[in-house]
Protein backbone atom coordinates (compact mmCIF):
# COMPACT_ATOMS: atom_id res chain seq x y z
CA UNK A 1 0.00 0.00 0.00
CA UNK A 2 1.21 3.71 -0.80
CA UNK A 3 0.36 7.15 0.65
CA UNK A 4 -3.72 7.90 0.02
CA UNK A 5 -3.12 10.24 -2.84
CA UNK A 6 -1.22 7.41 -4.90
CA UNK A 7 -3.79 4.86 -4.30
CA UNK A 8 -2.45 1.13 -4.00
CA UNK A 9 0.78 -0.06 -5.83
CA UNK A 10 2.66 -3.23 -6.26
CA UNK A 11 0.52 -6.64 -7.32
CA UNK A 12 -0.84 -9.16 -4.96
CA UNK A 13 -0.29 -13.07 -6.12
CA UNK A 14 -3.69 -14.31 -5.39
CA UNK A 15 -2.56 -18.06 -6.35
CA UNK A 16 0.52 -17.54 -3.89
CA UNK A 17 -1.65 -15.99 -1.34
CA UNK A 18 -3.91 -19.20 -1.83
CA UNK A 19 -0.62 -21.50 -1.58
CA UNK A 20 0.68 -20.01 1.51
CA UNK A 21 -2.86 -19.62 3.38
CA UNK A 22 -3.31 -23.49 2.83
CA UNK A 23 -6.33 -23.38 0.31
CA UNK A 24 -4.16 -25.73 -1.99
CA UNK A 25 -0.88 -26.00 -4.20
CA UNK A 26 1.19 -24.95 -7.21
CA UNK A 27 0.20 -27.57 -9.40
CA UNK A 28 2.14 -28.16 -11.95
CA UNK A 29 -0.02 -26.03 -14.93
CA UNK A 30 1.31 -23.00 -12.12
CA UNK A 31 -2.15 -22.32 -11.42
CA UNK A 32 -3.41 -23.04 -8.00
CA UNK A 33 -4.93 -26.52 -7.48
CA UNK A 34 -7.34 -27.19 -4.68
CA UNK A 35 -8.64 -30.67 -3.68
CA UNK A 36 -12.47 -30.16 -4.38
CA UNK A 37 -12.25 -27.88 -7.71
CA UNK A 38 -8.66 -28.67 -8.86
CA UNK A 39 -7.67 -25.50 -10.60
CA UNK A 40 -10.85 -24.43 -11.30
CA UNK A 41 -10.87 -21.58 -8.99
CA UNK A 42 -10.71 -17.88 -8.83
CA UNK A 43 -9.62 -15.93 -6.38
CA UNK A 44 -9.70 -12.44 -4.91
CA UNK A 45 -9.32 -10.78 -1.70
CA UNK A 46 -9.65 -8.19 0.82
CA UNK A 47 -6.64 -5.92 1.73
CA UNK A 48 -6.35 -4.92 5.22
CA UNK A 49 -4.30 -4.16 8.46
CA UNK A 50 -6.54 -5.79 10.96
CA UNK A 51 -4.18 -8.00 12.92
CA UNK A 52 -5.78 -11.80 11.95
CA UNK A 53 -5.20 -15.15 12.85
CA UNK A 54 -3.91 -17.43 10.70
CA UNK A 55 -3.10 -21.46 9.76
CA UNK A 56 0.38 -22.68 8.87
CA UNK A 57 0.56 -22.64 4.74
CA UNK A 58 2.24 -25.20 2.50
CA UNK A 59 6.46 -24.15 2.77
CA UNK A 60 7.51 -27.56 0.36
CA UNK A 61 5.92 -26.37 -2.50
CA UNK A 62 7.47 -29.07 -4.77
CA UNK A 63 6.76 -31.97 -2.24
CA UNK A 64 2.88 -30.74 -2.17
CA UNK A 65 2.95 -30.45 -5.74
CA UNK A 66 4.43 -34.68 -6.36
CA UNK A 67 1.96 -35.67 -3.70
CA UNK A 68 -1.01 -33.90 -5.35
CA UNK A 69 -0.08 -34.17 -9.16
CA UNK A 70 1.80 -37.26 -8.73
CA UNK A 71 3.21 -38.52 -12.49
CA UNK A 72 0.18 -36.61 -13.88
CA UNK A 73 1.26 -34.70 -16.97
CA UNK A 74 -1.80 -33.79 -18.62
CA UNK A 75 -1.88 -30.36 -18.06
CA UNK A 76 1.81 -29.93 -19.78
CA UNK A 77 1.16 -32.12 -22.56
CA UNK A 78 -2.11 -30.59 -23.78
CA UNK A 79 -1.00 -26.61 -23.82
CA UNK A 80 -1.14 -25.27 -26.96
CA UNK A 81 1.66 -22.76 -26.61
CA UNK A 82 4.26 -25.78 -24.81
CA UNK A 83 4.58 -23.41 -22.57
CA UNK A 84 3.97 -25.02 -19.45
CA UNK A 85 7.47 -26.80 -17.95
CA UNK A 86 5.99 -29.20 -15.49
CA UNK A 87 7.30 -27.93 -12.82
CA UNK A 88 5.03 -25.13 -11.71
CA UNK A 89 6.78 -22.44 -13.94
CA UNK A 90 5.48 -20.95 -17.33
CA UNK A 91 7.20 -19.48 -20.01
CA UNK A 92 5.36 -16.50 -19.82
CA UNK A 93 6.83 -15.86 -24.16
CA UNK A 94 5.56 -18.68 -25.17
CA UNK A 95 1.85 -18.48 -23.45
CA UNK A 96 1.66 -15.23 -24.92
CA UNK A 97 3.06 -15.49 -28.02
CA UNK A 98 -0.02 -18.14 -28.55
CA UNK A 99 -2.69 -15.82 -27.03
CA UNK A 100 -2.18 -12.46 -29.17
CA UNK A 101 -2.21 -14.53 -32.16
CA UNK A 102 -4.95 -13.22 -32.68
CA UNK A 103 -4.17 -9.55 -31.03
CA UNK A 104 -4.11 -6.52 -33.00
CA UNK A 105 -1.03 -7.72 -35.24
CA UNK A 106 -3.60 -10.86 -35.82
CA UNK A 107 -6.78 -8.74 -36.11
CA UNK A 108 -5.16 -6.54 -38.51
CA UNK A 109 -3.37 -9.17 -41.04
CA UNK A 110 -7.50 -10.91 -41.17
CA UNK A 111 -8.86 -7.27 -42.06
CA UNK A 112 -6.34 -7.32 -44.42
CA UNK A 113 -6.97 -10.15 -46.25
CA UNK A 114 -10.56 -9.58 -45.90
CA UNK A 115 -10.90 -6.24 -47.30
CA UNK A 116 -8.56 -7.93 -50.45
CA UNK A 117 -11.04 -10.89 -50.57
CA UNK A 118 -13.37 -11.25 -53.20
CA UNK A 119 -16.93 -10.91 -51.95
CA UNK A 120 -17.39 -14.54 -52.89
CA UNK A 121 -14.60 -15.33 -50.41
CA UNK A 122 -15.41 -12.98 -48.00
CA UNK A 123 -18.44 -15.25 -46.22
CA UNK A 124 -15.25 -18.01 -45.88
CA UNK A 125 -13.69 -15.32 -43.59
CA UNK A 126 -16.70 -14.70 -41.14
CA UNK A 127 -16.97 -18.38 -41.06
CA UNK A 128 -13.02 -18.94 -40.51
CA UNK A 129 -11.57 -20.24 -37.03
CA UNK A 130 -9.46 -16.73 -37.37
CA UNK A 131 -12.62 -14.93 -37.13
CA UNK A 132 -14.22 -16.95 -34.47
CA UNK A 133 -10.89 -16.75 -32.11
CA UNK A 134 -10.73 -12.88 -32.76
CA UNK A 135 -14.05 -12.85 -31.68
CA UNK A 136 -13.65 -14.88 -28.70
CA UNK A 137 -10.74 -12.75 -27.27
CA UNK A 138 -12.61 -9.73 -27.93
CA UNK A 139 -15.63 -11.13 -25.51
CA UNK A 140 -13.51 -13.03 -22.75
CA UNK A 141 -9.92 -10.73 -22.78
CA UNK A 142 -6.64 -12.52 -23.84
CA UNK A 143 -5.38 -13.31 -20.54
CA UNK A 144 -8.24 -15.46 -19.54
CA UNK A 145 -8.84 -16.97 -22.72
CA UNK A 146 -6.83 -20.29 -22.72
CA UNK A 147 -8.39 -22.70 -20.44
CA UNK A 148 -6.78 -26.35 -22.12
CA UNK A 149 -4.77 -27.21 -18.86
CA UNK A 150 -7.68 -26.24 -16.29
CA UNK A 151 -10.37 -28.49 -18.71
CA UNK A 152 -7.85 -31.71 -18.78
CA UNK A 153 -6.93 -31.84 -14.95
CA UNK A 154 -8.39 -34.54 -13.15
CA UNK A 155 -8.16 -33.00 -9.77
CA UNK A 156 -11.45 -31.71 -8.54
CA UNK A 157 -13.30 -33.27 -11.61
Amino acid sequence: MSDSKLGMIGDVDWRKAGVLAGIGIYGRSGLLVTKQYGPRVRLGGVLTNAVLGYDEGVTDFKAAMEQSCGSCHKCVDVCPARALKGDGTIDKRKCMSKLFEYGFRGVAKFVESLMDADPKSRRNYVRSYAFREIWQSLITGYNYYCWECQAVCPIGE
